[in-house]
């Protein structure tokens, strides 16, 4: 069974394989509990803008 799992901060942005990656850290877990995951996997457009906004 798919678990959703809350994002709490982005921390960093990749790309990798033409594919844009976020460094995701998510709610409840330890920084170093953090991965990286495709944009269209990120539910969390708000979030997103706030990272870029910041660069």
């Amino acid at each position: 069974e798919n678990e959703i799992y809350n994002v709490e901060k982005i921390l960093s942005m990749r790309i990798r394989g033409g594919i844009k990656e976020y460094l995701i850290k998510w709610e409840g877990y330890d920084v170093k509990e953090a991965t990286w995951e495709a944009e269209s996997d990120c539910y969390c457009a708000d979030l997103i803008e706030e990272y870029e906004e910041s660069q």
